[in-house]
This record gives C-alpha cells, sequence and structure tokens, in this order.
C-alpha cells in the first residue's frame, strides 16, 4: 500500500511532475549563473579589523626592506627579488605600492585584471585593515619609504581561482557551458516525453495497418500520465480485437451454417426442374440466385480462412507463363463478348515460389472487376526487378473517389456512383485478392489513371524465385 502511495506521489512519476522539476532546476541554474555573473561585475570589496599575524609580517617585512635599503647607502634596491625572498620566509604574498607613481611591484605574478585602485584608496587610512575580495585577502598599509620614495606595504595572500571562477573570467565559454546545459536539460526534458509518444505512434501505424496483436508494453508499464495513456490504448486494442473477431467468427458460422439449407435447396430445385410438365421462368430465377449465394458463401468462408490464418499456402514453383495464359485466354474470351479489347504483357521466363490456386484466384478477381466497369479495354501489365513482381491491371473506366481507393479492399465495400451492386459481383473479390496477397508478403494498391480509369497493382516478393534465362528485368 505504501509503494503505491509513493509511485503516486512522487512526480518524477507524472508527467506534470517531471515538468516541473525540470524547470525548476533550469531556472535554478539561471538564477544561480546570473548571481555569479553579477558578483563578478560588481567585485564588491570587503573590509575588516586587521589580522594580527599578518600585522606581524607586514613589520617583518617592512624592517626588512628598510635594511636592505640601508645597506646599499640609500640607493634604490631591485625590490621585486627583495620581496621575493621576503615573501618565501614569511609565506605571505607581499604588495609594494606607490602613490604617487601610481604603480606597484608584487612578489606574485598579478592576476589578469588585478585592480590597483583598492589599495590606493587606503592611502589616507589610519591604522591597518584587512581587505578582500574573491580573488584576494590583503593586511595593510604600513607606510615605508624607500629611497626617498613613499610606499604602501601589503602583506596577504592570493586566492586561487576555483572552476567557476576561471570559467566565469572566460566570457566565450560561460556562455557555451550555460548554453551547453540548459539545452541538455532541454533535450532530456524532450525526449522524455516524446519518445514514449513516438513509440505510442508507431504502435498505432501497426494497428492502423492491421496487426490487432500490436500492444503498447513499453508505454504502459510508465507511471504517469503516458503510461496510463498506454494502458488505456491496450485495453482498447484488445476490445477491437474481440470484436473483429468475434465479427470474422460470426460471418464464417453463419456462412457455414448456411450451406446446409442451400445446398438442401437446390437439389429441390433440380427435383422441381425433372418433374415439371411445362416450363416455370421462376424455378431458373431461383437457381440463379441460389447458385449465387452459393459462391457468396464460398466467398465469405475463403476470406474468414484467410483472416483467421487458417489457409493453408502451398507454394511450389510456378511459372508465370502457366498461371498467365489460361487466365488470360478466358478474360479475353469474356472481354471479346463485351466488346472489349483485352491486352496482356509479360515475361515468359520468371518462375514464382506461389500457391497456384490463391495466387489464380487474385489475380482473377481483379481482373474480372476491371472488366465490369471498363469501356473499351483492359490490360495486364507483368514487371519484375530482383525482388518484386508487379501485376497491374489498367482500365479505362470512371475510376473511384480518393477516398475509396483503399476501401475497396474491404469485405462488402462498395465505392458510391458508377460501381454499385448493379455492375455484378459481391463486394468480395478484392477482399480475396487482397488476403491471398498477404498471404504471400506482398500487398496490393490502386491508383486512378488520367484522363479517366483505374490501375490495381499486385505486388509479390520474389525471394524464393528464380529466372530461367538472362532476359533483362523491367524497371
Amino acid at each position: 500500500m505504501s509503494r503505491l502511495r509513493w509511485q503516486r506521489l512522487n512526480p518524477v512519476n507524472s508527467l506534470f511532475g517531471r515538468i516541473f522539476l525540470w524547470f525548476w532546476f533550469s531556472a535554478l541554474i539561471i538564477i544561480l549563473a546570473t548571481l555569479l555573473g553579477s558578483r563578478h561585475l560588481s567585485e564588491q570589496l570587503r573590509y575588516a579589523k586587521a589580522d594580527s599575524a599578518q600585522v606581524t609580517v607586514l613589520e617583518e617585512a617592512a624592517a626588512g626592506l628598510t635594511k636592505l635599503t640601508q645597506r646599499r647607502g640609500g640607493a634604490t634596491p631591485p625590490l621585486r627579488p627583495m620581496l621575493q625572498r621576503l615573501s618565501q620566509r614569511s609565506r605571505s604574498d607581499l604588495l609594494l605600492v606607490s602613490p604617487s607613481q601610481q604603480r606597484f611591484i608584487s612578489s606574485f605574478p598579478p592576476p589578469r585584471g588585478f585592480e590597483l585602485e583598492p589599495f590606493l584608496l587606503l592611502s589616507e587610512q589610519q591604522g591597518m585593515l584587512q581587505i578582500e575580495n574573491l580573488n584576494w585577502q590583503f593586511t595593510g598599509p604600513l607606510t615605508l619609504t624607500l629611497s626617498g620614495q613613499d610606499y604602501l606595504l601589503f602583506a596577504g595572500k592570493m586566492r586561487p581561482p576555483g572552476l567557476l571562477r576561471r570559467i566565469s573570467e572566460t566570457p566565450v565559454l560561460f556562455i557555451v557551458l550555460i548554453l551547453g546545459l540548459s539545452g541538455a536539460l532541454c533535450f532530456a526534458l524532450a525526449w522524455s516525453i516524446l519518445r514514449p509518444i513516438s513509440q505510442l505512434k508507431q504502435v498505432t501505424r501497426e494497428m492502423a495497418a492491421g496487426n490487432l496483436d500490436t500492444r503498447a508494453e513499453k508505454v504502459a508499464h510508465r507511471h504517469d500520465e503516458v503510461g496510463e495513456l498506454g494502458r488505456e490504448f491496450n485495453e482498447m486494442a484488445i476490445k477491437l480485437q474481440a470484436l473483429v473477431e468475434s465479427q470474422k467468427r460470426i460471418l464464417a458460422d453463419i456462412s457455414h451454417e448456411l450451406r446446409s439449407p442451400l445446398a438442401r435447396l437446390q437439389v429441390a430445385i433440380g427435383i422441381a426442374h425433372q418433374r415439371e410438365q411445362q416450363a416455370i421462368p421462376e424455378l431458373d430465377r431461383i437457381e440463379k440466385e441460389a447458385n449465387r449465394i452459393d459462391s457468396m458463401l464460398e466467398q465469405i468462408l475463403t476470406l474468414a480462412r484467410m483472416d483467421a490464418s487458417q489457409q493453408v499456402v502451398e507454394r511450389q514453383k510456378l511459372p508465370l507463363k502457366s498461371l498467365l495464359e489460361p487466365l488470360c485466354e478466358d478474360i479475353r474470351f469474356e472481354a471479346h463478348q463485351s466488346g472489349i479489347t483485352f491486352t496482356c504483357e509479360g515475361p515468359d521466363n520468371l518462375v514464382l515460389q506461389a500457391d497456384h490456386r490463391l495466387l489464380h484466384s487474385a489475380l482473377e478477381n481483379v481482373l474480372r472487376n476491371a472488366l465490369r466497369y471498363a469501356r473499351s479495354e483492359v490490360t495486364l501489365i507483368c514487371e519484375y526487378t530482383d525482388t518484386r513482381l508487379n501485376l497491374s491491371v489498367l482500365d479505362d473506366g470512371p475510376g473511384l473517389a480518393e477516398k475509396d481507393l483503399r476501401a475497396i479492399f474491404r469485405p462488402f465495400y462498395r465505392a458510391s456512383d458508377a460501381r454499385t451492386r448493379e455492375t455484378g459481383g459481391t463486394g468480395l473479390g478484392l477482399a480475396i485478392a487482397s488476403a491471398a496477397l498477404a498471404a504471400h508478403g506482398g500487398h496490393i494498391r490502386a491508383e486512378n489513371r488520367s484522363p479517366s480509369g483505374l490501375k490495381v497493382t499486385l505486388t509479390l516478393p520474389l525471394n524464393g524465385g528464380e529466372k530461367k534465362n538472362d532476359e533483362p528485368a523491367l524497371d
């Protein structure tokens, strides 16, 4: 119970909490950077009571400098080497300032931007103070005269700059670091939000493509709002899959149950024909409709088996010529009866690994569909590369609306306008063709021709095919 409560209260497990924390940390970094920058620009000095130890060092250094100068008979000595020796002896940094010449001599290498102004301001100071900023801390001044020149002596320590200080002293590096750090935080924020959404989008696309087994498992394991969305998506997918499978099962069961009374009806029609004393036109019509229903039920059962993956695909070597010649002969005969010109173009050398019955059924359905709507001509064109075979069926009929180009491969779908039940068919032929192509690892698509007509392309992979000669493939 406590673990669930912690998961619920933990801000990291909430998309809102993560966004809040990331922006909070970013704001803190910006504020910190602003404070460091303002402190660096202001360089405010701090004053305090002089440190007794440093006062002692200062007095000893002044005595040493005075003594060394006197030994030279009042001549100006080399002050820097003298300061360095005294600094090593006292283990303190020494600074000698000349107020009249506005210059200084130090025992240490002065850092970049070292300013003399704070020390000159103390030239009139009575007594000694401790003065410091971020870079140094000194005690002074102690006034002394060397070779007739007045100086202010300070003793203290230079502070080595820290990492942040060194970075802030380099404006370009400072700006690059701030931009890089804030950019990395923003990138991590965007990635943490967009990655699960991208995964969910991919799963949605797979489901839209017909893969109803797809689940958003990675997204569903999260404990934030996106994870909740993933779990809701999975529940929806489960219900949708159950609904579709139930629909297919009911359709297949009804079709199967209808075949028995339909068979008895056909037997009764046959007996009635044998017993009739005179021609009864109604019996012929009943027989025609019964045969049509029988054909439709057969197609429904075939489609149901394919959708349920119960259709066995018997792949075997299949010369494309042996598939096309008898089929094209039948279509050419039917086209001639309807006054339509049929043309079949294809290679003679291609061998497929395919199920002859399924592929014949798919191509026959597409060709008959084209004959049904063509005005004057239908063409079958076969093109192949090393990896795929394209069988394209072209007609010069009225074509389809853009919204119908993909929908026509759904069972019982009928486009409006020209393609209606009046032209014949059951609305299952193209759905069966699509399922047959999918069983072979291929696909089918439709597109309008200019100025009118429809082109339906059946694409098959050729990973199992082979060529009998060196005839070049078509592009």
